[in-house]
């Protein structure tokens, strides 16, 4: 086979290169067909995307001017919530104390009347015990109680065996 050489190196050259270009730019023609194509498909979408965000603006503002009455009562509410349990935490626990007491008194003692100051925490006593040492029974209950504190008993409450006037005097815990 014979092989003619008909076309100089120089014009071989430039061929490659111009067929590299044909290349290149058919490429880049290929490219923005698809480019263009794809911005065909997503201004449409982009569109939507506006119209719902604009649509789910409208309905978070509806909702919110709807509910806002509704939020409003539950803010009050919250508020007297707080301020009942507010009033409840500086409220002492008097059934407590009252049921710690009964439990205290002996049978035997008979309790005339109770005095609790809660600006000082102070409390005082008066009864009458049958025998002493129902007395002294109760003073320790009182000191071993835990709404009691600082329980103090006169020596006039002990000189007696039976039949004793007392007055007890405390703080309140």
């Amino acid at each position: 086979m014979i092989n003619l050489n008909l076309i100089s190196p120089e014009q071989k050259d430039l061929l490659k290169i111009s067929g590299l270009y044909i290349l290149v730019e058919n490429v880049l023609g290929i490219f923005l067909i698809a480019s263009i194509l794809i911005a065909i498909i997503l201004i449409p979408l982009n569109q939507s995307l506006v119209t719902l965000d604009y649509q789910n603006k409208k309905n978070k503002e509806a909702i919110a001017l709807k509910n806002s009455q509704v939020t409003e009562k539950i803010r009050q509410f919250n508020k007297q919530v707080d301020d009942l349990l507010k009033i409840k935490n500086l409220a002492y626990p008097w059934d407590g104390l009252l049921a710690e007491l009964a439990q205290a008194v002996p049978s035997e003692i008979s309790l005339n009347r109770l005095n609790a100051s809660l600006s000082g925490r102070l409390f005082s006593l008066k009864g009458f015990a049958q025998k002493r040492e129902d007395l002294i029974k109760l003073i320790d209950a009182l000191k071993q109680s835990g709404f009691f504190a600082e329980v103090e008993s006169p020596l006039a409450n002990y000189l007696e065996q039976q039949n004793v006037t007392f007055e007890i005097k405390g703080k309140l815990k």
